[in-house]
């Protein structure tokens, strides 16, 4: 068991409802999804106020964070209907005809805090507000050896910087993560350890991993490989579907090559998506490499991991196989295939195979609903490849293919010129 590194413990109190009595305990990082479907982790009752799959829960002690997926009868809240809220002490939920109590135990020598650091609760952009003023007023801390010269990319856990190392002029990117976590020395040196785990990934089809230290501030930074990265969809869009098809395929392959390699070395990325597919020209060749490999694993054990308190998940969460949305601390092959497999898709068509105006929309139709056919945005696209594409796209894991390398072979023939 990941036992949170807090020492704290949440505890569900069953209130009122047929599980009544009933007392839950968590101290390590989950996600649950309650509802009335077998699947349901929590399956607190089979009423029809219940939804199949009503709100999914993520804890990690002393953290919780509540979001309903689009239920019938909502999530409430002390009385109040919620789409999402962090949970604090004391707090009680209703769910169908369920309520239960939240408890946060910490231990004796920790002083209180608030459920989910506020951080969590806002968007991306305005969790980043903080670190860019920083940047730009020449606050943050200097990363001895190298020239910070401007941002690349930012996201909710934190800013990507091209740098200059001064001994050989050479370019590097710099992952500096947002001081949210340096407060637990626990947590930083977890991630340093796994960190280390990454850096001995060496694959042309994966962006190279240098070096991983802390500032004198303690926030982690990661020292990577520099892409000048190509706009993937600028550069497909002026094409004809068969080029479309054809470097899209070409694209993915080489993705699943790295993906193979790095599954061999018991590495599952777990965040496959287009903006981690860094694209850039060899001469007049189309490359491609695979950014971010492992720091999505790193990410959800270094903290709070955001899957269910930020408006980023509406970005990432059409990627993930219903399994690592169901766990999201899931870490096998097959949900790296699947987001392989939504890659392609959404290269070749620009849609997604489940489009929705919410993360909880999207995260029920998800766990409910087959996705859309490819053929019905692209209906001239060869009957194999939307095969390949179905495939891919299976809910349940062991009807993908059983290796990245298997997936790799079926499309081979797409990627190269007839």
């Amino acid at each position: 068991m990941n036992v949170s590194t807090s020492g704290s413990i949440i505890v569900l109190h069953v209130l009122a409802g047929p599980q009544a009595g009933q007392e839950l305990r968590f101290t390590d990082h989950q996600t649950f999804i309650v509802g009335r479907s077998r699947k349901a982790h929590l399956q607190l009752s089979d009423s029809p106020q219940f939804s199949r799959f009503h709100c999914r829960l993520e804890l990690n002690p002393p953290h919780i964070a509540i979001i309903d997926l689009d239920s019938t009868n909502g999530t409430k809240v002390n009385g109040h209907r919620i789409k999402l809220a962090s949970l604090v002490d004391g707090d009680v939920v209703t769910v169908g005809d369920t309520t239960f109590k939240v408890t946060i135990i910490r231990p004796l020598a920790e002083s209180p805090v608030a459920a989910v650091p506020q951080t969590f609760l806002k968007t991306p952009e305005s969790a980043h507000d903080s670190f860019h003023k920083a940047f730009r007023a020449g606050d943050f801390a200097d990363i001895p050896g190298f020239t910070l010269e401007r941002e690349l990319g930012h996201g909710s856990m934190g800013s990507v910087v091209l740098a200059r190392r001064r001994a050989t002029n050479e370019y590097v990117a710099i992952k500096i993560m947002l001081p949210l976590i340096m407060s637990d020395r626990k947590v930083v040196e977890r991630f340093r350890r796994e960190a280390s785990i990454v850096l001995r990934l060496q694959h042309k089809r994966i962006v190279r991993c240098m070096d991983f230290n802390l500032t004198a501030d303690n926030v982690p930074y990661l020292v990577m490989e520099y892409v000048n990265e190509v706009k993937l969809q600028e550069f497909l869009k002026p094409m004809s579907l068969l080029d479309r098809i054809r470097v899209a395929s070409g694209v993915i392959v080489r993705v699943l090559e790295g993906l193979h390699y790095a599954h061999t070395q018991e590495i599952v990325h777990r965040d496959v998506k287009p903006t981690n597919l860094l694209a850039y020209m060899s001469g007049r060749k189309l490359r491609v490499k695979l950014a971010d490999f492992g720091l999505a694993k790193n990410y959800v054990d270094a903290g709070f991991s955001n899957c269910s308190a930020s408006n980023e998940i509406s970005g990432t969460i059409a990627y993930m196989s219903p399994e690592q949305i169901m766990n999201c601390r899931y870490a096998k092959p097959p949900c790296d295939i699947y987001a392989a497999g939504v890659c392609l898709y959404y290269l070749i068509s620009e849609r997604l195979p489940y489009e929705a105006t919410s993360a909880a929309a999207q995260i029920s139709l998800i766990l409910n609903s087959p996705p859309v056919p490819i053929t019905d945005y692209v209906s001239e696209l060869p009957v194999e490849l939307a095969s390949i594409l179905s495939r891919a796209l299976s809910r349940e894991p062991e009807d993908r293919y059983n290796s990245a390398e298997a997936m790799r072979q079926a499309l081979l023939p797409f990627a190269r010129r007839s």
